[in-house]
């Protein structure tokens, strides 16, 4: 398992595979871009996420705005209307997360062909870091 929650919080083990399930979120017929982000501050720009994975584009970036491999972070929708999907980030990226400290913030986004956008789902999150740190 890499992911827990409590008290409303994700708490996630920096340095493992991570992959999250989110059902229900309502219907993504007609998007256009797809994403799932990861902040240390609300404020900050996408650019300096800590990880943004966009749906076609795969992770797009990692740990404060580095340039992430693409494969290594994938969005897949398992059911379009009811909404649901799974994220997926590679232990090689995740690994790049272990000094970050304290609360962070995570959101799903999409945006359709007209230009219309909106927020899926919120949360906060946080980052546990392994003992054993090899991933391969």
């Amino acid at each position: 398992m890499t992911s827990t929650y409590a008290e409303g919080v994700l708490y996630l083990n920096a340095g493992d595979n991570l992959s999250e399930d989110l059902t229900y979120l309502g219907d993504l017929t007609g998007r256009t871009l797809l994403w799932v982000t990861i902040k240390k501050s609300q404020q900050d720009a996408d650019g300096a996420a800590l990880m943004q994975i966009e749906e076609t584009a795969g992770l797009e970036y990692i740990n404060g705005g580095a340039a992430g491999t693409p494969a290594n972070g994938v969005i897949t929708v398992t059911n379009v209307v009811a909404g649901n999907l799974t994220w997926t980030l590679r232990a090689t990226e995740s690994v790049k997360l272990v000094d970050v400290a304290g609360k962070c913030y995570f959101d799903v986004k999409w945006a359709d062909a007209a230009g219309d956008v909106w927020t899926l789902y919120r949360r906060k999150i946080v980052f546990t870091t392994d003992i054993t740190r090899a991933v391969s």
